[in-house]
């Protein structure tokens, strides 16, 4: 019996061994899934992090291969009792005390678990639904992204943590830290769900600035500022955005001494002779555009005499925030100061990154005084900063029309379509949601709303669709197909396939949540500007003759909205308050692509 004791000893520790391990799993499988991962990669063990995501079915053949071996044991020596009952009976207990043991350690480590947990408010996410009409699997996919986009984008929602004062945001997948230009983006998600976490997310970069006033790429696991380089500034823009919500301005003049540092900063490290460069590919976040690099980065460009047309473009975006900021903060030598500097630039910008004949913005090499005439996202960039005059544009809106270029099945690839090397390969050919929201946004700054709403529409149904066949929300898209399959991450580039892997990531929300932005803002045409509502939507034919409701909890509001194949809406908003009044709503009325009218009695 002393042996029988030894082997119930063995399934003991076994059992509180595989109780740990299924602790990671849970982790995985629920909230701690990034967090996990990125402590791995900050330790160096890049292959394990590989390694984790086939867990379950090495923790399946561990347990497989210990109880065979028990079992063989029991069978085999002759000290074991030769009745096969009692056999049977001591491969039940030692799969019992396993399974009761890890049970046991699981709930013990569990709460002894010194990783962060997500951070939760108390104000519910923005819900949709779809009603009517006849295209159920459609509607269905529709409703199903938008729900799990906000599922995803509250569980990348992290509490403060090591130099980490504020809660922040990480994109989600391999990538567990905050990245400066992710963030902004997801400020512009959470925005429409709460204007609030939208601006705090944004504070860790200002928080870590160094002291010459550099924001860092990211803050690695909350430990370290990356301030090798930095990252597009848009955190004036993201910051602006999120106050224009709600008419809170309270925040921005806190944090407006150290936005104007970083202003500087740039202006003093980043300028060369007049305009902006980058200093690394990574600082642009467009990492392998043929602008810079080749397919798998082994072959990178000189990029320090390139005058890069979005690093320019995101300058003139700051300086126009930060004019609006100061404006509003009562600092009007500050609002004229920045006036200035944009009117600066966008004359450069017009005079040397412009090239007439094929309608289009380029980088800029001052060494050779030539254009780099490679057609990418980054050319019609400069409408989102309103550089174009109204010709320009008139050219740009052309190109973001055409099929062959950026008006894909899945619209705004990073190199336009018709490019002899474009690939659908990163930001050589695919589609990333975060430019292609510019690409949509600059639309709507030259008035070209219902061309801004169809080609919203088509992003948001191409995730949704995506997501229905492929089953996740991912890190960049096909712009030909609702598919992953064609779809790389640089090819030849052995560190990133054992580091991220060869596909896009899933469960990236990240900017891909955008989609819910541009859902709400761009097709439905909902918009919060100091706390007052107005309603222009642009319904696509697949949404006519429906009624869709929208819930936005944070500004306490419930807008239904009813479509007929004329084209004819009527609107319904209400409070959540005043949902069994009817005194308590207010009705619009109007046409699909126009202003909504409310109606009076």
């Amino acid at each position: 019996m002393d042996n029988i004791g030894l082997i119930l000893v063995l399934s003991l520790v076994i059992g509180v061994f595989i109780g740990i391990i299924n602790l990671m799993l849970l982790k995985v499988k629920q909230r701690f899934r990034n967090k996990a991962l990125a402590q791995l990669k900050e330790s160096k063990l890049f292959t394990l992090i590989r390694i984790f995501g086939y867990a379950p079915f090495l923790v399946f053949a561990t347990i497989l291969g210990i109880n065979i071996t028990l079992y063989i044991l029991l069978v085999l020596y002759s000290w074991i009792p030769a009745n096969m009952g009692i056999r049977v009976l001591l491969i039940l207990m030692e799969l019992v005390i396993i399974a009761v043991c890890g049970f046991i350690s699981t709930k013990i480590w569990k709460y002894v678990s010194i990783l962060p947990k997500p951070f939760r408010e108390p104000v519910n996410p923005p819900k949709l639904s779809i009603k009517n009409g006849d295209n159920i699997e459609e509607y269905s996919a529709l409703v199903s992204t938008f729900d799990k986009i906000y599922e995803l984008l509250d569980i990348n929602l992290i509490h403060p943590f090591g130099k980490i004062n504020n809660v922040f945001s990480i994109p989600g997948g391999p990538y567990g830290h905050p990245y400066l230009w992710d963030s902004a983006f997801i400020s512009g998600i959470w925005r429409v769900w709460d204007p609030k976490i939208a601006r705090e997310i944004l504070r860790v970069f200002l928080d870590l600035q160094s002291e010459e006033g550099q924001c860092p790429q990211n803050i690695t696991y909350g430990k370290r500022p990356y301030y090798v380089i930095t990252n597009p500034p848009l955190l004036a823009w993201a910051l602006l955005k999120a106050a224009e919500m709600d008419d809170e301005f309270q925040v921005l003049e806190e944090l407006y001494p150290k936005l104007t540092r970083f202003h500087r900063f740039l202006y003093e490290y980043r300028r060369k002779n007049g305009l902006f460069v980058w200093k690394h590919s990574y600082e642009s976040g467009i990492d392998n555009s043929p602008r810079f690099t080749d397919r798998s980065e082994k072959l990178k460009y000189n990029i320090d005499h390139l005058w890069a047309v979005d690093f320019n473009t995101w300058m003139v975006l700051q300086n126009d925030c930060l004019a609006k900021i100061a404006e509003k903060l009562g600092y009007i030598e500050d609002s004229k100061y920045f006036v200035d500097q944009r009117e600066k630039l966008k004359h450069l910008i017009n005079k040397y990154l412009w090239d007439e004949k094929t309608g289009l913005y380029y980088d800029y090499d001052y060494l050779k005084k030539e254009l780099s005439k490679i057609p990418t996202i980054a050319s019609i960039f400069p409408m989102f900063a309103e550089i174009p005059d109204e010709e320009q544009a008139r050219k740009l809106i052309a190109h973001i029309k055409d099929e062959y270029t950026f008006n894909t099945v899945i619209p705004f690839p990073s190199v336009a379509r018709n490019y002899p090397d474009f690939m659908k390969d990163c930001w050589r050919g695919a589609v990333w949601i975060n430019t292609a929201y510019v690409g949509v946004k600059s639309l709507e700054k030259y008035g070209e709303n219902k061309l801004a709403g169809e080609l919203a529409f088509k992003l948001v149904n191409g995730i949704a669709q995506t997501y229905r066949n492929e089953g996740s929300i991912y890190e960049f898209y096909d712009s030909d197909a609702y598919r992953i399959n064609e779809l790389t991450r640089k090819k030849g580039n052995l560190y990133k396939q054992i580091t991220i892997g060869g596909k896009p990531v899933k469960n990236f929300v990240g900017w891909t949540g955008l989609s819910n932005t541009m859902l709400i803002e761009d097709v439905l045409g909902i918009h919060f500007q100091k706390n007052e509502i107005t309603l222009e939507p642009h319904l696509p034919e697949l949404l006519l003759g429906t009624k869709i409701t929208i819930e936005l909890p944070y500004f306490d509001k419930i807008v239904y909205m009813n479509s007929d194949p004329n084209q004819k809406i009527t609107a319904e908003v209400t409070s959540f308050s005043d949902m069994k009044s009817v005194k308590g709503s207010v009705i619009y009325e109007g046409s699909n692509h126009g202003l909504l009218n409310k109606k009076v009695d």
